[in-house]
């Protein structure tokens, strides 16, 4: 693990223990969600990210949150529905 911290966007079945660790420390356990809500049929098919990295910067910092927002109402607005037709669009 190198110092700088890098965003990437992992494959579920790739990354499922280490994203499942995270998740049930995260959530379950500090944040008390319960294991049938947390746990569900969309990890599959969701979009996961996951940092890595041991320095966090508030340059950093404030990146990940810009980018985290986005990826938040890009699913408040429900654009994964409308994003497999983007590529048909766009060659228009």
């Amino acid at each position: 693990m190198t110092d700088e911290p890098k965003l990437e966007v992992v494959s579920w079945n790739l990354n499922r223990e280490t994203l499942r660790s995270i998740r049930d420390k995260v959530f379950i356990e500090e944040q008390g969600v319960p294991v049938e809500i947390e746990h569900d049929d969309h990890d599959e098919t969701a979009t996961h990210f996951l940092i890595t990295g041991r320095t966090m910067t508030e340059t950093n910092l404030k990146a990940v949150m810009a980018l985290l927002v986005v990826g938040v109402l890009m699913g408040a607005l429900d654009l994964a529905v409308i994003g497999p037709a983007l590529p048909a669009i766009q060659s228009d």
